[in-house]
């Protein structure tokens, strides 16, 4: 048997789980704990093959988290317990992949102090509708009023991270900083602008700038000349998001909720082949399982403009989304909605009134 500094290594093994808690992590209410996995078997494209899940128990409840590829043979879950705490994860036995089934780990979430709320409310837990149904509280009843900024394009390179040099001017950090200090608690985001380097969209000198910092693209481009049918949607580039998870964790810890978009209505998405169409589901589902960690408002699509053709047609999308996604509900169950003309109610109530 080894020996270090004159003690058994299994002895020094025991004392080290005790001093730890038993082995089991600690962390706090509404902190991510992140679990990485890594796939045994070969896929063709893993983003739209694997159907992984976590399912994750606490003190007053169960809760269903996808888990996302992130490029290679890696695939994420991020859980967050909603309640102090032992908690425990299970990823089942679905997917026939040895490196993915049959996994499971405990950790236990600790309160914050209501000193340390007052510094970051997003500890307060996961926004919700209020019981009188027309306000929004914090999971601790305390009110929540949504004051935010409109930045479509935070999560790409016209923000930088650490750097003035992006289109806005101003670094990501120092911007919302300065939102920040104005009594701003929120931004209004699109998460991706998948033709935008084909297409343009807004501004001419911004067009093909809304891609991540290092010029990856959210989807792949299957040809660069064709501005209607150029992306294929079914293949997300990981590592797009891979630079704006760090902007989406940092807005968690300023104290900020952003209003999370998925695409805007111009991308040509309705109108792909079937495959394409369906592939809506992979991507909320990929943004759920990325970033429903995080306390958020989710909008089915940015659907700013257009006629009742337009609007039906994203619509059609978003209901089989919901459908196959448990009802539409998110992780946590955050608010989600539909950023459109007019009124919700005359637009996406009569075309999609599941949603």
């Amino acid at each position: 048997m080894k020996k270090f500094a004159g003690f058994p290594l299994i002895v020094m093994v025991l004392i080290l789980t005790t001093l730890s808690g038993r082995g089991v992590a600690v962390t706090h209410v509404c902190e991510v704990v992140e679990e990485v996995f890594y796939a045994e078997k070969d896929y063709a494209n893993a983003y739209m093959e694997v159907d992984l899940w976590v399912e994750l128990t606490g003190p007053r409840g169960t809760y269903r988290i996808p888990a996302f590829w992130d490029g290679g043979d890696t695939f994420r879950a991020r859980l967050v317990a909603t309640q102090p705490g032992r908690w425990q994860w299970s990823t089942g036995n679905k997917t026939g992949d040895s490196g993915l089934d049959g996994k499971s780990g405990t950790f236990t979430a600790d309160a914050w102090t209501e000193a340390e709320k007052a510094a970051n409310p997003n500890r307060r837990g996961f926004i919700r509708v209020a019981s009188n149904k027309h306000t929004l509280e914090y999971a601790d009843g305390t009110p929540f009023f949504y004051t935010g900024d409109t930045w479509w394009c935070a999560l790409t390179g016209v923000y930088r991270w650490d750097s003035d040099e992006g289109a806005s001017g101003i670094s990501f950090q120092k911007a919302i900083a300065l939102r920040k200090a104005q009594g701003f608690n929120g931004l209004n985001i699109i998460a991706c602008f998948p033709s935008d380097t084909i297409k343009g969209i807004w501004d001419r000198s911004l067009h093909g700038k809304k891609v991540a910092e290092d010029g990856s693209k959210p989807f792949e481009i299957s040809n660069p000349k064709d501005s209607k049918r150029g992306i294929d949607y079914t293949w997300i580039n990981p590592k797009y998001w891979q630079h704006a998870d760090r902007k989406m964790k940092h807005m968690w810890e300023q104290g900020f909720v952003p209003y999370l978009e998925t695409v805007r209505r111009h991308e040509n998405w309705p109108y792909e082949r079937e495959a394409e169409k369906d592939a809506f589901t992979n991507y909320v589902r990929y943004l759920w399982a990325r970033y429903g960690c995080y306390n958020m408002m989710f909008s089915w699509v940015h659907a700013d403009a257009g006629n009742d053709t337009v609007q039906k047609a994203w619509g059609q999308l978003a209901v089989k989304a919901h459908a196959s996604l448990g009802d539409g509900r998110m992780p946590y169950g955050q608010p989600r909605g539909v950023m459109c003309p007019g009124s919700s109610k005359n637009y996406w109530y009569r075309l999609s009134p599941r949603l």
